[in-house]
């Protein structure tokens, strides 16, 4: 169990779910979904606490709900992964992917072996820019695909948990969303992610959140 600081003392938060939702993320990214706000952010925050008490995992929180354009998000990221500048665009030598291959390590310390971003309202960047979100989830699943299949022995896991609205499931079991598929290349060639990954598809799996706490007991 986890302790969750409360009015009295501490309030324990049961350990049930969280392992079966860590793995899903074996090899794929993830949706999940609610209703209700808080119960969205139970979950998030619940979930975030449990990956924070795995050895060699890194927790990256992003807080969608301050994200209206690129250089909202680069703003976010740039707190969360040290590097020495990030541009304001998604590909190139600077910008979102180069800081998605930055590996995080602490002297004295075995390097991590997971990355996980949980990013609270994501649906709203759907909303607010389809085509940002697109962008961004092509790349962190290009990124995250191309790091374990060029293996240097290092593997360093990351992984996406989208949590939003039932927009988020919506998009994400669209054919043409990019958390199922890669951008559109020239007529006959392999999308590029696919070449340099080895992934024909992005992989994502869909978890609703209020059905999950319900067989939990919740």
């Amino acid at each position: 169990m986890s302790a969750v600081p409360g009015h009295q003392g501490f309030v324990f938060e049961p350990i049930t779910w969280q392992p079966e939702v860590l793995a899903r993320l074996n090899d794929r990214h993830l949706v999940a979904w609610g209703d209700e706000i808080s119960v969205r952010t139970r979950f998030a925050a619940s979930f975030q606490q449990y990956l924070s008490s795995m050895p060699d995992t890194q927790v990256c929180v992003i807080h969608g709900r301050a994200i209206q354009t690129l250089d909202d998000l680069c703003d976010q990221l740039e707190r969360l992964i040290p590097v020495d500048k990030l541009s304001r665009s998604v590909d190139g030598p600077w910008g979102i992917s180069s800081l998605l291959r930055q590996r995080s390590s602490v002297p004295g310390r075995r390097s991590e072996r997971m990355r996980v971003f949980v990013w609270h309202d994501a649906d709203l960047l759907v909303r607010r820019d389809r085509g940002l979100f697109q962008d961004i989830a092509e790349v962190m699943a290009g990124v995250s695909a191309e790091m374990e299949y060029a293996d240097d022995g290092a593997v360093l896991v990351q992984r996406c948990v989208y949590v939003g609205s039932s927009s988020i499931e919506r998009e994400a079991r669209r054919v043409d969303s990019r958390l199922n598929s890669w951008g559109n290349s020239v007529s006959g060639e392999i999308p590029f992610w696919e070449l340099v990954s080895g992934q024909a598809t992005p992989r994502t799996t869909l978890c609703s959140i209020d059905r999950l706490l319900a067989d939990s007991g919740y």
